[in-house]
This record gives structure tokens, sequence and C-alpha cells, in this order.
């Protein structure tokens, strides 16, 4: 396929600015995973280590150029701090709702023994008392010693019944005392405890939204909640605590929200580090005051931005690579290529080179401003030194396969690649006629290896 051609052209910059955006993600990703762990306390060595290793392996695939393999290896990396993140998050959240409840246990197991107590016309412990009133903010040892206290109040319930009794109390104590040992509280919360579905979804509610990445505040919630529990009528607690679910599930909600909205913005945020611009530091100053005020509508806005001026500063600089890359690589085999072509290709979207002493024929290439694909094509000179005739323009085309594919391993050998979507057989299209200047006389000045540009990168 020697005629015209569309070809996709990736330098080694493009590839490397790619690759250091990936390792500022996996890197934000690392440092959020790390974070959530230090916050539920399960933070540990052996977790910075993992990290530590993942991250050292990417960029020993960044130093041997290995792109694919990188950005391939990132990607999982990334799922995988994701996937470890939501797992902390689950333990943190089943941690902090087996807490809740058993709180919750203690308190109506103290409710109901003191109750009973009551009812047989026995004193109730002060101790237990403090138990009802204090079990929900109780932890700990604290904790432990009120279900202590639990037990021995069943003790004394069982072991001081009155002679004279009614039939459920009868009934009590003939499961609690006949003849066998006196239940410990777990025994006894099998045996008597009535789960709440509404209490439990409220302490799972409680619970997750304890364990928000963006640290919530819901003292409000918490304290609503202890309110309900002092209440005597349990009609009265059911219907406080169905409002109090409806009012967490719905903070629950806004606070995802805002919690996916700041991940999303530290990500883009740290990858605007790379960025040495006014604009991108503007931005990364926007996005940290959207963070602290907690503004989804605003971070949501200064993210697209951020990714907007992301994305147009690679475009703009892959396509400066892609012009220098295919310049420097046709100026290495002999093409002249002067000072100013690039600028008059960006500026005209085409441009001609030639090789010295080949007067009649040129290289037209022509490209989009980003130069995200580039047609290559043999042109004829309108007014030819030798007569130009459709064997001839075939031969000239011939050869320049020949060169295209040279100039192929060139930019394979600095790191970049040709991708071909199109071509067509020689001779199967005229050769486009051109005007084409005279030969500069000073064919010396001319690009011998292609300049660099460093792209996006931290």
């Amino acid at each position: 396929m020697s005629g015209p051609k569309v070809v996709r052209v990736v330098t080694r910059e493009e590839l490397e600015a790619t690759c250091q955006r990936w390792l500022l993600l996996v890197g934000e990703s690392a440092a959020d995973l790390l974070r959530n762990a230090t916050r539920f306390g399960l933070a540990s060595s052996a977790l910075e280590t993992q990290l530590a290793t993942r991250r050292a392996a990417l960029k020993a695939l960044f130093h041997s150029e290995q792109w694919v393999d990188l950005q391939k290896d990132a990607a999982q990396a990334i799922e995988h701090f994701r996937f470890e993140g939501e797992r902390l998050r689950s333990e943190a959240v089943a941690a902090e709702a087996a807490q809740r409840s058993r709180q919750r246990r203690t308190l109506d197991a103290a409710r109901s023994i003191a109750a009973s107590l009551a009812k047989a016309g026995q004193p109730v412990p002060v101790a237990l008392t403090a138990a009802i009133e204090g079990a929900m903010t109780a932890t700990g040892t604290d904790l432990d010693a009120m279900q202590r206290t639990v037990e021995s109040s069943i003790a004394t319930l069982v072991q001081g019944q009155p002679k004279t009794q009614s039939s459920g109390q009868s009934d009590l104590a003939a499961r609690l005392n006949a003849g066998g040992p006196i239940p410990t509280f777990a025994q006894w919360l099998e045996e008597n405890a009535r789960p709440d579905p509404q209490a439990e979804r409220l302490d799972g509610l409680l619970s997750e939204l304890s364990t928000c990445a963006t640290l919530v505040d819901i003292t409000d919630l918490t304290a609503r909640a202890l309110s309900i529990s002092a209440e005597p009528s349990a009609d009265r607690r059911a219907l406080l605590t169905d409002s109090l679910v409806l009012e967490a599930a719905r903070r629950l909600r806004d606070e995802r929200a805002i919690e996916a909205a700041t991940a999303k913005a530290m990500q883009v945020r740290a990858e605007l580090a790379a960025l040495s611009s006014e604009r991108g530091r503007a931005c990364s100053i926007q996005l940290d005051a959207a963070i602290t005020d907690r503004n989804v509508s605003e971070m949501r806005a200064r993210i697209t931005d951020g990714e907007t001026m992301l994305d147009e500063g690679l475009r703009q600089a892959s396509a400066v690579a892609r012009r220098r890359a295919v310049l420097g690589g046709l100026a290495s085999l002999g093409y002249e290529v002067r000072e100013g072509m690039e600028a008059a290709w960006a500026k005209e979207g085409r441009i001609v080179v030639r090789r010295p002493g080949t007067d009649d024929y040129g290289v037209e290439l022509a490209a989009p401003a980003d130069a995200s694909r580039m047609q290559a094509r043999l042109v004829g000179s309108d007014q030819p030194s030798s007569p130009r005739n459709a064997m001839r323009d075939k031969d000239q085309e011939t050869i320049w396969c020949g060169q295209f594919d040279q100039l192929r391993s060139v930019l394979a050998d600095r790191g970049g690649h040709v991708e071909i979507e199109r071509a067509l057989p020689a001779g199967e299209q005229a050769v486009k006629t051109i005007s084409l200047p005279s030969a500069s006389p000073s064919a010396e000045a001319k690009i011998a290896r292609p300049q660099t540009r460093a792209l996006p990168r931290s």
C-alpha cells in the first residue's frame, strides 16, 4: 500500500504523559485508601508496605518504558485499592453497628429486668438504673460492667421470686431456675430479646454515617437516638424511630454524594499538579475551597473545568510532539526540514517536504489542529523538470512507501509508533499536482533530530 495513507502517530512523549497521569491517579487512590484505613483504625504497616510495593512496581514499568503493561496494571491497582477501601469500610460499619446493637440490647435487657423487678415488688438496683441511663453511650469495659449488672439482676429476679406469683412470673421462674443454673446475659437475650427491625436499621444508618470519608457531624442524630431510647413508651419510641430513620437515610444519601464528589475532586487536583500553568493552579485552589466547603455543585463545576484543562493540555502538547516527531523522523531520512515548518504545519494544516535533488515530487503531510490523524501522500509538481506520467508517478509512490516504512522504524526506535488506518495501493489514485516552490539553496538548515517538548507530567 504505497499510495495515500491516513495514519495515527503515537509519540514517546504522549505515552509517557499518559502513563504519568496513571501514576498520579494510582498515587491518589493509594493515599485515599490509607486515609480511610487510618480513620477506621485499620491501618497497618502491612497495608503501607502493600501500597508502596504496588506503586514501586508501576514505577519500574514506567522506567523500563513498558507503557501498555503500566496502563493495564495501573487500572487494576486503582480497582484493587477501591475494593480494599470498600472492604475496610464494610468492616468498620459492621463493627460500629455491632457496638450500637450491643448497646441497644443492653438497654432493652436492663429496662426489661428493671420492669420485672418492680412488678415483683423487688427494689431496682442503682447500678441497673445507671445501665438504663448510660447503655447507649457506654463502650468497652463500662459496657461490660453494665452487662454484668444485668446478669446479677437476672439472678436477683429469679432468686427473689415471691411465693405468690402470677402465671407469667411462674413461667419465667420455671424457665430461669427450674433446677438449673441461672442464665447468662447472652442466654437471657437469646430467649427474651425481641429484634426491632427499624431500630436495627437506624443503627446501621448511623454506623454508615459515622464512617463516611467526609467526616460528617452526626451529633444531632445520635442525640435524637439517645432521646428516643429514653422514651418509656414503646409505641412512641417506634414512631420517633421511624422518623429518625428517614432523616438518617436522607443524610446518608447527601453524604454519599459529597463523598463521591470529593474523591473525584481530589483525583483531578492530583492530576492538575502536573500542569505548570496559572490556570491549573487556580483551578486547584478552587477545588480545595470546594472540598473544604463540602459544596457538591461547586466541586462538580471545578471538576469539569479541571478535566477540560487537562484534556486540552494533553491534546495540544501531543499535537506538537506528533508533528515534531514526524518532521524529525523525515529529517533523519534526508528530507529537507527547515525552521518554521512545524509552526506553518500547525497554522495551515498541511505542509510539503522534499528530499534534496528531487524537485518534481514531495510528500504532503496534512492534519487537524490536534494532529490526532495525519494524511501522508505523494504530490507532484505542476511544472516538473522532466515530464510526468502515470508510470513515473507510480514509481515515485513506491519509493515513498519504502521511505514511509523507514520512518515508522525511526519513530519506533524513539519510543513511538505509527498505526495505519487507511491506505491505497500505488497508482489507484492519481498523484495530486500542486505548485512546488524551488528547492531551497540552503538545505543544510534542517532539523537533524527531533526536538522534544515535555507533556504534562509530575
